[in-house]
């Protein structure tokens, strides 16, 4: 089949808009997710919080941060480093009217189960902060992280820092560390050696999951990222499955990750032919 009958209309390839010219070319464009993911900051400051933020209603708004100076002050310094020194796997939303409120999006890294995975948290500064460490809720889509005791289950608020080597200090920990000590965390070979497997299979179940229901803000984020990382997400998937060990039910799972990202919009048609003769 030639390319001038393969594409129709338009469809993605390698994660680009393709779209047939009238002459017969094939060309490649940037559509609006993709342009709206490039441009996505790691940390921004917007007026308004999410209805969906899990502490939208754990203040009344006479408390709300706005009424402490000391406290706005300390947050106002908090956004400053955020904004200068956060790594590129981390990204942060504040908030003008609710200066104690903050979405958290933490991507796997490389080396562990959890690599490429979106991981959200919802977080609240307490009204006695710094002298109490965050809270943090864990948007789980179906994949737990153990970090305390506090989070045992999906969905859970921990206590951040609660019984880790690196406890809260008000006078010295801040946000900044607070994050990279999650992400720390999640290269911690000793947690999840034992279960490296099913902790893999669960963080990629949890992939479709984000993408069929993104945390509010984040929805271009998401929808971008998995464009852009769906076939190396699917390749890690046949590295670590390619082989006897793989059983029909994991089939059929890398079957429905990679239509959710054909449909997500990323071209991965390849990688579906010859799944059962090659063992994926």
């Amino acid at each position: 089949m030639g390319e001038a009958n393969f594409y129709s209309v338009a469809t993605t390839f390698h994660n680009k808009l393709v779209t047939k010219a009238p002459d017969g070319e094939i060309e490649e464009v940037e559509d609006t997710i993709e342009e709206r993911f490039k441009s996505f900051k790691n940390f921004e400051v917007i007026t308004n919080p999410p209805d969906d933020h899990h502490f939208i209603v754990s203040r009344p708004a006479f408390i709300c941060f706005g009424v402490n100076d000391f406290e706005d002050e300390r947050i106002k310094e908090e956004w400053e480093i955020l904004e200068t020194s956060l790594p590129n796997s981390i990204f942060v939303r504040a908030y003008e009217t609710r200066m104690d409120l903050l979405r958290v999006a933490i991507v796997g890294l490389d080396g562990t189960p959890y690599s490429h995975g979106l991981f959200f948290f919802d977080v609240l500064l307490p009204n006695n902060y710094p002298a109490k460490p965050p809270l943090l809720f864990h948007r789980s889509y179906g994949l737990s992280l153990d970090i305390n005791s506090s989070l045992q289950g999906k969905n859970r608020v921990l206590s951040c820092l609660k019984g880790m080597e690196n406890p809260w200090n008000p006078s010295k920990s801040n946000i900044l560390q607070m994050l990279g000590v999650i992400q720390q965390w999640m290269l911690n070979v000793k947690l999840y050696n034992k279960k490296c497997d099913e902790i893999f299979m669960l963080s990629h179940k949890a992939m479709v999951s984000t993408l069929q229901s993104p945390p509010t803000g984040f929805e271009d984020f998401v929808k971008g990222y998995f464009r852009k990382y769906s076939h190396v997400i699917l390749m890690q998937w046949k590295v670590k499955f390619g082989n006897s060990r793989v059983e029909f039910a994991n089939k059929c799972f890398f079957e429905l990750l990679r239509k959710a990202f054909e449909a997500n919009g990323s071209y991965c048609n390849h990688f579906g032919s010859g799944m059962e003769t090659q063992g994926i």
